[in-house]
């Protein structure tokens, strides 16, 4: 399974705000986003990270 199961905890108060929570933990996570680009330049460092549209063709960038 891709993604946890939708649940969705709801809180009502009485000044009107509605809080909404999911039940599931939060799994590990990196710290910031540069955890995750050496990450992926250690992992697939020929993947593409970013491309724009060149002419006909594209212009790539990637994660090395």
């Amino acid at each position: 399974m891709r993604f946890a199961p939708p649940q969705v905890q709801m809180e009502k108060r009485a000044d009107g705000t509605v809080v909404l929570r999911s039940p599931q933990k939060l799994g590990a996570y990196a710290r910031c986003v540069t955890e995750w680009l050496v990450e992926w330049s250690d992992r697939a460092p020929e993947r593409t990270f970013l491309a724009e549209r060149k002419g006909d063709g594209w212009r790539k960038l990637s994660y090395r």
